[in-house]
């Protein structure tokens, strides 16, 4: 709403927004506002289509991005924020964050 605002007030002066408008000055505000709609649109397509995704076992030469998910040492990780080469997930909770720790294996369970 501010940037809608700040628009208007730099075409129309400081109080375009406290009178009325002529027909001319409303559709450029619906254009503004169209086109402010058209960019909060494309950024939640954005944010909607950039799920997780398992991309296997976590490789030292391998660049990872958010939202990527990698094994390590038996527990999965997401990856928080883009990481370079070798940037190991238990190493590194800016990057990545733990999604399942590893459990028991089981081979000194007594049945």
């Amino acid at each position: 709403m501010t940037d809608i605002r700040q628009t208007m007030e730099a075409q129309y002066g400081e109080k375009a927004m406290e009178r009325s408008l002529t027909i001319g000055e409303h559709y450029d505000a619906m254009d503004v506002v169209i086109e402010a709609y058209q960019k909060l649109k494309a950024r939640v397509e954005a944010l909607e289509n950039h799920g997780v995704k398992f991309v296997g076992t976590w490789q030292r030469a391998q660049v990872y991005t958010r939202g990527h998910v990698v094994v390590q040492d038996g527990s999965s990780w997401v990856c928080i924020k883009d990481a370079a080469e070798g940037v190991v997930p238990s190493k590194s909770h800016e990057h990545w964050a733990l999604m399942a720790k590893a459990g028991r294996d089981g081979k000194d369970s007594n049945r």
